[in-house]
């Protein structure tokens, strides 16, 4: 009899621990329906959990490519795609993922202090005519104003986007950066391709806030700056909890607006804003991505 009880609690106890291995596994926070890809480059696929040795797969649009889950997590690489969907993205692994109206078009990340985070719905055009702001060609997702101390491998979506991504429908888009907005929806129309915007700003954020520690050591000679961050005017805890789960995935290009918060030392702004920069390209192992 104790042999055999033995033996069901084996079988059971291992149905009970792979069923945890498949319930933890999960893509990375920036996958969603309704999402958009960057065209032209390569496509990863990432995210956490599930049993380490495993194999992970994912399949878009007819590509298929796959990878193995570390202690870390997973990443699966699938080739460069044109500007084009509806496509479906299917992740397979402990469990099944699958994510709906996935587009293919350029990505922008749209970052800075208030003037960035300003959203569509306090300004006067869209609460005269909410109506007008409809392109479901353009996507956009915000993230949470969440600083760490240390870099974050997956980000916090903000709350009215617990969802994910969303279409560029009027009760939607009031949620997202106005010069964001603005900017994606003029080079959709422009260029006819899907744009998807990326919102991670947040008020009275200094320069370094957004810029690695390594990079704002290099440009900064000031002790206060560089004191241990405990407030979101201090060094690098932006950039560790909103821009660093972000450097994985290919971008087309970035837009900031900022500069208030650093207005007592304008001088020095030069030279951290090409820091700034510059240590983006660097994390995004890209040095002709445009920043605007």
């Amino acid at each position: 009899m104790l042999p055999r009880l033995a033996l069901l609690l084996f079988l059971f106890g291992g149905a009970f621990l792979f069923a945890g291995d498949a319930a933890a596994f999960r893509a990375h926070g920036i996958f969603s329906d309704h999402m958009v890809l960057q065209r032209g480059k390569e496509i990863v696929v990432a995210g956490f959990g599930g049993p380490v040795g495993a194999t992970v797969t994912a399949e878009l649009a007819g590509h298929r490519s796959g990878g193995q889950i570390t202690a870390t997590g997973w990443r699966v690489v699938l080739p460069p795609l044109p500007a084009g969907g509806p496509h479906r993205l299917v992740i397979e692994g402990p469990s099944r993922i699958v994510f709906e109206d996935v587009l293919v078009g350029d990505v922008w990340l749209a970052s800075g202090q208030s003037n960035m985070h300003l959203r569509l719905r306090s300004v006067p055009d869209y609460t005269a005519a909410p109506e007008k702001f409809t392109n479901p060609q353009v996507r956009f997702i915000r993230l949470a104003g969440r600083p760490t101390l240390e870099p974050s491998a997956d980000l916090e979506r903000a709350k009215e986007f617990a969802h994910g991504w969303a279409e560029g429908s009027p009760g939607q888009a009031r949620e997202i950066s106005a010069v964001g907005w603005v900017f994606a929806d003029h080079l959709q129309r422009e260029f006819g391709v899907p744009v998807g915007l990326i919102h991670a700003a947040h008020g009275a954020t200094r320069n370094e806030a957004w810029m690695p520690e390594h990079a704002v050591r290099a440009v900064s000679g000031d002790e206060k700056i560089l004191a241990k961050p405990t407030d979101a005017k201090n060094p690098w805890i932006f950039y560790n909890g909103l821009i660093a789960p972000l450097t994985a995935f290919p971008l087309k290009g970035f837009i900031w607006y900022q500069g208030e918060a650093n207005g007592h030392g304008p001088v020095r702004y030069e030279a951290a804003l090409r820091g700034l920069i510059r240590s983006w390209r660097e994390a995004w192992r890209d040095d002709a991505l445009p920043f605007y």
